[in-house]
């Protein structure tokens, strides 16, 4: 079964945790938003769309995106959605059922406010969405439903309602 995967890295964040990409599965469709593409390549994954301004990806990202013949959405710097709202937005056109993203943790509290919130906007409600939070993974459910989260003791597990509520039913 072929599914559609998103990757993803703020603009201008540090690199990715070098092991993300143990946990991204080996079929995938891969879009970059922006300087996402640096640290695709960086990481040795093969980007098929390119999306955003293209404001923070690296002169030499650039030239390998124009070389190599990626496909590219380009946008104005000026515009109504941040490059993580149009990358989730592309996949979906692409007809992602399910959607990684992975992300570093910069130092930017908006673009990281604003990247966690693009995934909990209702459009992506009928899509698999889960994030790599640097070192840490992320489930997101647009509710109502269920999902099943495994760890282990002593693992920390947080349950963030966004617009709604969130009930433990079974600790095991």
């Amino acid at each position: 079964e072929f599914r559609r995967v998103l990757f993803r890295s703020f603009i201008g964040g540090e690199p990715p945790h070098p092991g993300v990409v143990a946990h991204l599965p080996e079929r995938r469709w891969v879009i970059a938003a922006d300087s996402g593409y640096d640290h695709a390549c960086a990481l040795g994954v093969h980007v098929d769309l390119v999306v955003g301004d293209l404001d923070s990806v690296s002169t030499d990202g650039l030239r390998r995106i124009e070389a190599s013949g990626v496909a590219v959405e380009r946008f104005p710097t000026d515009k109504a959605f941040t490059d993580t709202e149009l990358a989730l937005q592309a996949a979906v056109r692409h007809g992602a059922d399910r959607i990684v993203v992975v992300s570093c943790v910069g130092e930017r509290l908006d673009h990281s406010v604003a990247a966690l919130m693009a995934l909990a906007d209702r459009s992506l409600a009928e899509v698999t969405v889960e994030a790599w939070w640097g070192a840490a993974n992320v489930h997101v459910l647009c509710g109502p439903g269920t999902r099943t989260v495994h760890g282990r003791v002593g693992e920390t597990i947080s349950l963030i309602p966004v617009g709604g509520t969130v009930r433990v039913l079974q600790l095991a």
